[in-house]
């Protein structure tokens, strides 16, 4: 592995776990940010694990590590939907693990199709950009 390689997945690996934060962060606060429109944290919810999927889906790009995400996501999914319940100021609701569980195999599908190659794209500029004459 070059160093640019290493660097760019501890940058991928802090991102992650950044998203991972701003999820749990979003899904415990009492009022979330809305935008007016019915049914938008159903949206919320599919977009924020559908892109925690892809995200880390490129990371462990293993076949056999998807999985094993995809299955941690979507308990958690469901776990932070009983800890919602638990608050007081939120509410614990079915229809949002269904969300979480379709945001997830929304992001098992993007990390499958091209989009799902955008660290190794990233990796590999970077690393013919460092091997360039004169740099």
């Amino acid at each position: 592995m070059s160093a640019q390689n290493s660097t760019l997945r501890r940058l991928w690996l802090i991102g992650g776990i950044a998203i991972l934060l701003l999820l749990w962060v979003l899904s415990l606060i009492p009022q979330p940010p809305t935008f007016g429109v019915k049914n938008e944290d159903k949206l919320f919810h599919a977009v924020a694990y559908g892109g925690t999927m892809w995200w880390w889906g490129q990371y462990w790009p293993a076949l056999r590590r998807r999985f094993q995400l995809a299955i941690v996501f979507t308990l958690m999914g469901i776990a932070v939907e009983f800890i919602q319940g638990w608050t007081g100021w939120r509410t614990f609701d079915t229809h949002d693990m269904v969300a979480n569980g379709i945001g997830v195999l929304l992001g098992w599908a993007m990390v499958q199709s091209p989009a799902g190659s955008l660290l190794s794209y990233l990796d590999d500029a970077m690393r013919r950009r460092a091997e360039k004459p004169g740099r």
